[in-house]
């Protein structure tokens, strides 16, 4: 069975980088499939990131090689590590962005190790596989030159060993937690995580969670942290309330989420930096 490389970047779509990306897995891999999840993040949104990754991966085959290239950290010490978990593979930085995967896949009994990618060993590896001299190092672009060919040698089936040698544990990798919840002025507050392209706001909590918190279901008010004040109705769907107007739900993930039935939440309450309810 072929296996999956799945791209995940803040690159956009405007430059070449992420077709860089793909022509270095293929120069590798010629008949690796390669899988757009989204090149759409936010650039440098660890949050909107990791939800993506968190709410996406269980929907693609066992074995995929999800590649996540969310990286402000990049050139610096910040690790790049490989992940195996869920029998799937994940590449990325350490700056939190796998963090929730792991968190949920060792919950599940799930989880089998973290390794650190050795750019050298990977390069080397990589030249005896093309047979074309090791390229340098960037400072700049490892998308290219370290996640890009750590994916292709795990869809060739390379053991990761070869070029990811030093395992490390959970709790020494950066942690970013997508469930978050602060009290604020007597209020319970959560962080805005993932704005979707027809301006639906995720919460930083489960709905089921919330609705446990709730003193009444049907209208509830909120506000943002900056000052906005905002009022809508517990719902199921969009099209229980009127155009126009804001229903919270449940979304497809589970996580509580803002919207407006035919409109944009986001236009109308903007990106505040925590949305508080009473409790």
């Amino acid at each position: 069975m072929q296996i999956p490389i799945i791209l995940e970047t803040d690159f956009g779509y405007n430059d070449p980088y992420v077709g860089i990306m793909k022509g270095v897995i293929k120069n590798i891999n010629p008949g690796a499939e390669i899988i757009d999840l989204t090149h759409g993040i936010p650039e440098f949104d660890i949050g909107s990131g990791a939800y993506a990754l968190y709410t996406s991966f269980k929907y693609f085959p066992e074995n995929s090689v999800f590649t996540i290239v969310i990286d402000p950290g990049v050139g610096s010490s910040r690790k790049p590590i490989l992940i195996d978990a869920c029998k799937q593979f994940f590449i990325g930085p350490d700056n939190g962005i796998i963090y929730p995967v792991v968190e949920s896949c060792s919950q599940a009994g799930s989880f089998h190790y973290i390794r650190i990618i050795d750019p050298e060993k990977l390069l080397i590896k990589v030249s005896e596989i093309t047979g074309k001299p090791v390229f340098s190092l960037s400072k700049t672009f490892h998308g290219r030159d370290i996640f890009a060919p750590s994916a292709a040698l795990l869809s060739l089936n390379v053991n990761p060993e070869e070029f990811a040698p030093t395992t490390i544990k959970p709790n020494n990798i950066v942690k970013y937690n997508l469930y978050h919840s602060v009290e604020k002025n007597g209020l319970i507050c959560f962080r805005p995580i993932y704005i979707d392209r027809f301006g639906n706001i995720a919460l930083s909590i489960a709905f089921k969670e919330f609705a446990s918190i709730l003193e009444s279901y049907g209208e509830i008010s909120f506000e943002t942290i900056e000052g906005g004040k905002y009022t809508g109705v517990i719902g199921s769907t969009f099209s229980d309330v009127p155009s126009g107007s804001i229903v919270l739900y449940s979304n497809s993930f589970g996580f509580l989420e803002i919207g407006i039935n035919k409109g944009s939440a986001v236009d109308v309450i903007g990106k505040p930096d925590l949305i508080c309810f009473k409790h």
